[in-house]
C-alpha cells in the first residue's frame, strides 16, 4: 500500500435550462492501488509502487423532447497514468523491475432515449468507446495496445410495465449487447521430452472474445405493512452468446502433437438472482 496519502476530489455540476435542457459535467481525480500480492512483494515486487492514477471528465446535454420523452447526449474521457508495468524482454523475469511508467486513455460516447407513457417505460441506447495502454519498457510486444477490458460498441434496450391498482408488481425485460473484449494469442514449441509444451505470449490484444448478447426478464413487488416498505424481486438473465470464457492451454498433448487451447465457460448460460429489502 502507498506510504503517503493521495487526495482524489470529484466535482459535479448540472445547469437546468428553461427550455427542457439540462447541461452537466464533471472532473475528477481516481487513485487506485494495485493489491496484487507479487507487484507489491518487498522481494519479488515493489513495496514503494505509487496508486495508479486516472483523471475522468464528462460532458452530457439532456432533451426533453415531449412529455415523458427525454433524449440523452453522454461524452466521457479519462487519462492515465502512474500504471503498473513490467519490462517484457527475455530476460525480464530476471532482470526487470516493477514501474509506474505505464500510462493509457479512454474515450467513449452514449446517445440515449427515454420514454415514460403512464404505467409503460421504455429506453434505448448505444455506446461507443475506445481504450488503450501503454507500457514503455516494451521492447518486443508493442508498446501501445488496446486495454483488456476494451469493448467498443454496446447497445441496451428495455422496456418495463407496471401493474396493479397502486403499482405494486412490476414486469421488465431487456436485452444488450456488446462487442467481445480484446484478448492476446499465445504460441507453443515442444520441449525435447515430445511431451510438454511450454507456452509464450505471441501478440497482446489483438483478437476478441465472441460479442456478449443477453437477455434477462425481472419482476419485482412492493407492499407495504404499516410503516415498512417491502421490495422482493426475481431476475433471470440468459446468455444467448459471448458470456465470458477463458482459454484452457494445455501443457502435455499425446502423440508428441502440439496441444490446443479450448475454451473454458466462466458464466453460466442461463443466471438467476433473487433479492428482498425492507425500508422503514
Amino acid at each position: 500500500r502507498s506510504r503517503t496519502p493521495h487526495a482524489s476530489p470529484r466535482l459535479a455540476l448540472s445547469l437546468p435550462l428553461p427550455t427542457g435542457t439540462t447541461i452537466a459535467g464533471s472532473f475528477a481525480l481516481m487513485h487506485q492501488q494495485r493489491m496484487d500480492p507479487l507487484v507489491l512483494d518487498p522481494v519479488y515486487g515493489d513495496a514503494d509502487l505509487l496508486p495508479e492514477r486516472a483523471f475522468h471528465l464528462t460532458a452530457s446535454v439532456d432533451q426533453q423532447i415531449l412529455p415523458g420523452l427525454v433524449a440523452r447526449v453522454e461524452g466521457w474521457h479519462k487519462a492515465f497514468d502512474h500504471l503498473v508495468v513490467f519490462p517484457d524482454g527475455p530476460d525480464a523475469p530476471r532482470t526487470g523491475t516493477w514501474s509506474n511508467a505505464g500510462y493509457g486513455e479512454a474515450s467513449g460516447l452514449e446517445l440515449s432515449v427515454q420514454a415514460r407513457r403512464g404505467r409503460a417505460h421504455g429506453s434505448l441506447a448505444y455506446g461507443l468507446s475506445r481504450s488503450v495502454r501503454s507500457n514503455p519498457l516494451a521492447t518486443t510486444m508493442p508498446i501501445e495496445s488496446a486495454a483488456g477490458g476494451d469493448r467498443r460498441h454496446f447497445v441496451h434496450l428495455g422496456a418495463d410495465l407496471e401493474l396493479g391498482r397502486r403499482r405494486g408488481l412490476l414486469i421488465g425485460a431487456d436485452y444488450l449487447f456488446r462487442t467481445g473484449w480484446a484478448i492476446g494469442s499465445l504460441d507453443r514449441h515442444m520441449l525435447d521430452d515430445g511431451r510438454t509444451a511450454l507456452w509464450g505470449v505471441a501478440s497482446l490484444d489483438d483478437r476478441r472474445r465472441p460479442d456478449l448478447h443477453r437477455v434477462s426478464l425481472r419482476v419485482e413487488g412492493t407492499h407495504m405493512l404499516r410503516a415498512i416498505r417491502i421490495r422482493g424481486y426475481v431476475e433471470v438473465a440468459a446468455m444467448a452468446a459471448g458470456g465470458g470464457s477463458i482459454e484452457d492451454c494445455q501443457a502435455a498433448s499425446p502423440n508428441a502433437a502440439l496441444p490446443t487451447c479450448r475454451d473454458l465457460d466462466f458464466l453460466p448460460s442461463v443466471m438467476p438472482w433473487a433479492g428482498i429489502r425492507a425500508d422503514w
